[in-house]
């Protein structure tokens, strides 16, 4: 099943599985995670502003950035949500020193409806961040600190009620 959302993250349509074509999704390590859609067209699916669906047993929900229509589909590509809500933020001034990567990303993403659910990595280091764009600040700790990441965001009646990001050595 793949969920269509507007523009304020509310579910607009429901794609049953037997119109999805096909459904992709490319996670680099240790970068972006985007993925593609592409369903059996219907008048108002190309409205939508993000699209979702759950694999293994996480739902993932990606920004929609470009939108194709073509012989009675329509196809989405996005960027993981994530990584949306963390572009258009600035970290103005984050001190680090000798911190873990769960309290840097907590700095990071604070005020961003995220929250770093688990830490299992224990490395420490340094890094100041002064007047860098969230994501920016982010791929640099990812960097500095050596961690992997996962995210789960849960989704209930139409409606995302947590998002949360798990932090590996």
């Amino acid at each position: 099943m793949i969920y269509l959302f507007d523009n304020g993250l509310n579910a607009i349509y429901s794609i049953n599985p037997k119109e999805i074509t096909e459904l992709t999704q490319d996670d680099e390590l240790k970068g972006l995670i985007t993925a593609n859609a592409t369903v059996v067209y219907k008048k108002g699916y190309e409205d939508a502003s993000y699209f979702g669906y759950k694999s293994k047993n996480k739902f993932n929900i990606f920004k929609i950035r470009k939108v194709t229509k073509e012989d009675g589909a329509i196809s989405f590509d996005g960027i993981h949500l994530f990584f949306d809500d963390l572009v258009g933020r600035v970290v103005r001034d984050i001190r680090n020193q000798n911190t873990t990567p769960a309290l840097v990303v907590e700095k990071i993403i604070a005020g961003s409806g995220w929250h770093v659910a688990a830490n299992n990595a224990t490395n420490t280091a340094s890094e100041n961040y002064y007047y860098v764009s969230a994501l920016e600040a982010f791929n640099r700790a990812v960097e500095t600190w050596n961690f992997e990441y996962s995210f789960d965001i849960r989704f209930k009646d139409g409606k995302i009620y947590d998002k949360k990001i798990y932090i590996y050595d």
